[in-house]
């Protein structure tokens, strides 16, 4: 290796760890716990009539979550009794690949993944990318705007979709779990 081709890798190693000190995780841990209390908020909301029959119960309780760059942080895990059934529901992390944090909901019949992603996404799109002239794979998306985010449910493979979540597409996958 010439001491060109060295100085010249230092200098893109130096651009890298500066782009990656602008990232702020502080920000993102902040925003990720809060949309995880609006997805329990949403979640007591469809039940709320069920609650208030005493048909179903709900509690907390706090979880603590370790991931890369964000660190050990709390949030809250959620049950759900459903007239003797318990469903849980736990938040998996923010940093997934594909989206912006998941939550699984886990019941005695299975589990489904709730992923928070751009309103626009229906499902995983495969795409492929060739370094031509220099211009390597991913140079010239870091800069994207990104869209509103929402909760979605994800199908199960093998055809993976991201469905908007409604009170029917709620309570049907919430019965899913339960076994009904």
């Amino acid at each position: 290796m010439s001491v060109q081709e060295f100085d010249a890798f230092l200098a893109k190693r130096v651009k890298e760890v500066e782009k990656e000190k602008k990232v702020d995780w502080i920000n993102i841990h902040d925003e990720w716990v809060h949309q995880v209390d609006d997805f329990f908020e949403m979640v007591r909301k469809f039940l709320q009539k069920y609650v208030d029959d005493g048909k179903v119960v709900i509690r907390d309780e706090e979880l603590t979550i370790c991931e890369e760059h964000l660190g050990i942080y709390k949030t809250k895990k959620l049950y759900v009794q459903v007239v003797g059934e318990e469903v849980v529901f736990t938040p998996i992390g923010r940093l997934i690949i594909g989206g912006y944090g998941r939550i699984d909901m886990e019941g005695r019949s299975g589990k489904v993944k709730f992923i928070l992603i751009e309103e626009d996404v229906e499902g995983f799109k495969t795409s492929s990318r060739i370094s031509v002239g220099g211009i390597k794979p991913g140079e010239g998306i870091a800069g994207k705007k990104r869209h509103a985010i929402t909760w979605k449910i994800v199908t199960p493979p093998p055809v993976i979709q991201f469905v908007k979540i409604t009170p029917d597409s709620f309570y049907e996958v919430l019965m899913g779990v339960i076994g009904g």
